[in-house]
């Protein structure tokens, strides 16, 4: 009976995860004017938060936008402001 509880589990959480991607994507943004709020979190990392996306920064561009962090902005494409 423990053996099927466990296989029933399994097959539940494989069938929960594979209608859960059916929702997600991602994918490499191309150059171009993005907006949204700076956010840095504890290790450095930085993304623009805009609605439902969060659209992470590269290393290139981050720290070009220290000193707007919690501020909406627009990011114009070729590492511009």
């Amino acid at each position: 009976m423990r053996g099927t509880h466990y296989l029933a589990v399994m097959c539940f959480l494989a069938l929960a995860c594979g209608s859960l991607s059916l929702f997600v994507s991602a994918g490499i943004r191309d150059p171009g004017k993005y907006n949204g709020v700076v956010i840095f979190d504890r290790w450095g990392g930085c993304v623009l938060f805009s609605g439902v996306y969060l659209l992470y920064v590269s290393e290139a561009v981050k720290n070009q936008l220290r000193p707007y962090e919690g501020q909406a902005v627009r990011v114009g494409g070729g590492n511009q402001l």
